[in-house]
């Protein structure tokens, strides 16, 4: 005579059906972990860690395009000579930029090919016809001397004819600074990560350089901010 096997039944689902509170406390505690997600990626992550943004204008051609390219950008981070990063103009305006000159540093613009860059501790970066660019330096701001204070950084487009940046308006606080840009979005995927050129920025000691000693300027330019967007 052949019997039938009895239906099994799961232990912990006999205790769940015995504990109805259990199973209501294993959901508040699902939907309280779905809801701790869902602001650290709605309020948290895009205003405090990292955002995307789409490039807009043409001020920093040739190395992003006017359409089609999105920025990912992290908002938790420091910032060197040669970044580009995103910043807020005096009018509100979220601009994309490159860092050339830091806080305590005096930038002159020696001519349309060369900009000079003394630091506090007397070191000096000459940037002579930087690969980044496009076109060439406003020849209206050869001699001109900015002088940096500790929070301020100094930006520039790398399409140097159409931008406008601190070599119109000066230098702008650190705190005009959203975050710094490591990643390009091209083509519906992630084109590469951003090369800052960074190691392009040397370091050379004053006395090797006595060709490029700054020009005579008015005075020291100290206006902040940037009104003209991308």
């Amino acid at each position: 005579m052949r019997f039938r096997s009895a239906n099994r039944f799961d232990p912990a689902e006999i205790e769940r059906r015995q504990d109805p509170e259990k199973e209501m406390r294993g959901d508040l505690l699902f939907f309280t972990i779905l809801l701790i997600v869902a602001i650290l990626w709605i309020y948290v992550i895009p205003n405090y860690v990292y955002l995307s943004l789409p490039v807009l204008g043409h001020s920093m051609e040739p190395t992003f395009r006017n359409s089609g390219d999105t920025v990912g950008v992290l908002r938790l981070t420091g910032y060197a000579y040669g970044d580009i990063v995103i910043a807020y103009s005096n009018d509100g305006t979220l601009v994309i930029k490159r860092v050339l000159a830091l806080g305590g540093d005096t930038i002159t613009q020696v001519d349309e090919h060369t900009v000079r860059i003394e630091q506090e501790d007397g070191e000096v970066i000459v940037l002579q016809n930087e690969p980044y660019i496009y076109g060439q330096n406003d020849s209206a701001n050869n001699g001109k001397t900015w002088h940096l204070e500790e929070d301020e950084v100094f930006l520039a487009g790398d399409h140097r004819e159409v931008s406008q940046d601190s070599f119109d308006y000066g230098p702008i606080g650190r705190s005009q600074l959203v975050g710094r840009v490591i990643l390009l979005f091209r083509d519906g995927g992630i084109s590469r990560v951003v090369n800052t050129w960074a190691d392009l920025f040397t370091a050379l000691p004053s006395s090797e350089s006595p060709d490029l000693t700054p020009l005579p300027a008015p005075g020291s330019e100290t206006l902040s901010g940037l009104s003209a967007a991308a």
